[in-house]
């Protein structure tokens, strides 16, 4: 038999050598065993053809091929995959290549207790989906699974209200957050869920899919509901979706909030069901207090909901960029600007365009000669409404938000109190986002339509890849990264790592591993409670993605923003 790699020695009393005739005479009962191969990878046992073994890894991925003199059985046989996974032969093991990976080995000789405490717990399901990619188009045919689970969420959130973001609705939408989770899972799967059904039956591509970070059993058997019939019989099994529909179509119109469409739709005396009705009701439509934003945008719903064609995106993206280099402000020829949202994860823009604009130099406002803040975005957004490039706000929806306090120092908003209680469910909304920011309405120069724009205006030089990485997204993806900087007991937002204060009772701060990497000096930050992460270890979201992974480059897939489509 071949001798296992060094740092795998400490396990060598939990393997033996693979008995050929047990294994194929289990097989063909349908039962299957996890074998080690010599690099240390584990891997459940699929068949047995001549001198080789086909294999599935056990962390998912495709399957392959290994001579039988090449593996070591760790556990024993059962139909039970999900048991086998669990076995304390499996865990010591994982346990075993984790402290002699490579990951580590830089902080051998000087090990932080923080990385210490990552190499003993197994991965977090926070963890476990960082470390995948998520392209816009899954390779295992899942574009009506993901659609589903999207319109799942979406009905979620017009029947409950999205997180945070209602005065009505002051807490997180568990139920949307499940479906939004699902379809990140669907979309980082290694393996195809048609195949699995197709050579092992839903039973075991059940348990396969339990297995997945975030996916417990009740949403598992949802997905492949979907993927065998095309719909979902369990849905609204524990609360009634009266009316969901309806109410996604109205909430669609712009400037008409969630709770509000609910309202309309279950009003029992005089109900409102769909944008045709609401038209046709001048007088409900006034009652709802929108003003000419929402009469404007219910107007021209059609036009907004269309793409925006790639002409337009980048011609969008340059006028932006001239108009605020032509501004009479410090340094205007140093402005930036470049797409974020959908058109850095998809490559094209949807129903809008999201820019960030950013300077090397600058703030996203400076002082005036009596001490008072220029906002660089009131002044390009004067620009383009003279342009007639952005509709103003006495007759479209115009909606400005600035922070006047970014020039104090230190900044307040890097150690906000609520960092240190943020929610486990790292829900995001922007009220802790203090770049300036705008959303409207853009006119073509091309073709006079109406297209939706976003800009944001980063609010500190330093602060870019913290602006990068929130606005290119997904919200799915920002919540997930959120959730692991609070399970290292950190606060990730839209402009710093913060420490949230000590989870070691006795201790009062907090260590982040910023550099972990083979070949590498360690490099491991206290820091006390509410201090931000000093920025020369942030420069880049990779930078970002490696402090949440421990200093090391687990979460290297997603440094590509196609990677990001959560």
């Amino acid at each position: 038999m071949p001798s296992r790699s060094p740092g795998l020695s400490a396990a060598s009393s939990l393997v033996a050598s693979l008995d050929v005739s047990e294994a194929t005479k289990q097989l063909r009962k349908e039962k299957t065993t996890i074998v080690q191969c010599a690099r240390g990878a584990l891997y459940y046992l699929r068949d047995i053809k001549d001198s080789e073994a086909v294999c599935e890894p056990l962390d998912g991925g495709d399957e392959s091929t290994h001579t039988l003199a090449s593996l070591w059985q760790v556990t024993g046989y059962d139909s039970d995959e999900d048991g086998l996974a669990r076995d304390p032969r499996v865990t010591n093991i994982k346990r075993q290549r984790t402290s002699a990976g490579s990951s580590c080995s830089a902080l051998i000789l000087q090990p932080s207790s923080a990385l210490t405490a990552a190499i003993d717990k197994e991965p977090t399901a926070a963890e476990r989906m960082l470390r995948k990619a998520f392209p816009l188009v899954s390779p295992h045919g899942t574009a009506h699974l993901e659609k589903a689970l999207r319109e799942l969420e979406k009905y979620e959130l017009v029947c409950q209200g999205d997180d945070y973001a209602d005065p009505e609705c002051l807490a997180t939408n568990s139920e949307a957050l499940q479906y939004a989770r699902a379809n990140a899972v669907v979309k980082g799967l290694t393996w195809s869920i048609s195949a699995s059904l197709a050579s092992r039956g839903r039973g075991r591509t059940l348990e396969r899919l339990k297995a997945e970070p975030f996916l417990g059993e009740s949403n598992a058997r949802k997905v492949l509901d979907i993927v065998e019939t095309g719909t979902c019989s369990e849905h609204g099994a524990t609360r009634r979706m009266t009316g969901a529909p309806a109410k996604l179509e109205l909430a669609s119109v712009l400037c008409l909030s969630a709770i509000r469409a609910g309202e309309l739709v279950d009003d029992t005396r005089d109900p409102i069901r769909s944008i045709a009705e609401l038209r046709a009701r001048p007088d409900r439509l006034a009652s709802l207090g929108g003003g000419v934003r929402l009469q404007h945008s219910l107007a021209v719903h059609e036009d907004l909901q269309e793409p925006v064609p790639a002409d337009d995106a980048i011609a969008m993206l340059r006028t932006v960029q001239e108009a605020v280099r032509a501004l009479s402000i410090p340094h205007a020829n140093g402005w930036h600007a470049e797409f974020v949202g959908g058109g850095r994860t998809r490559g094209f823009a949807g129903h809008d365009v999201d820019l960030l604009l950013s300077h090397a130099e600058e703030m996203a406002s400076f002082l005036d000669g009596n001490g008072q803040p220029v906002f660089v975005i009131n002044l390009l957004l004067e620009e383009l409404v003279r342009r007639g490039r952005v509709l103003p706000k006495t007759e479209a929806y115009h909606n400005k938000k600035t922070a006047r306090y970014r020039h104090e120092t230190p900044r307040p908003y890097l150690s906000d109190l609520h960092m240190a209680n943020e929610t486990s469910k790292g829900y995001e909304n922007l009220h802790h986002d203090h770049h300036d920011k705008f959303f409207g309405i853009w006119r073509s120069a091309r073709t006079s339509k109406l297209h939706r724009i976003d800009i944001v205006v980063c609010s500190h030089p330093e602060e870019l890849p913290f602006a990068r990485l929130g606005w290119t997204g997904t919200r799915t993806l920002n919540r997930m990264m959120r959730l692991r900087a609070i399970e290292l007991g950190l606060y990730l937002g839209a402009h710093s790592i913060t420490a949230r204060g000590s989870q070691t009772p006795g201790s009062t701060t907090t260590q982040v591993v910023v550099e972990a990497r083979p070949g590498r000096t360690p490099v491991t930050v206290t820091l006390q409670k509410l201090e931000p992460l000093p920025f020369e270890y942030v420069r880049s979201e990779e930078a970002i993605l490696r402090v949440l992974a421990c200093g090391t480059d687990d979460f290297i897939n997603l440094v590509e923003p196609t990677n990001r489509n959560a």
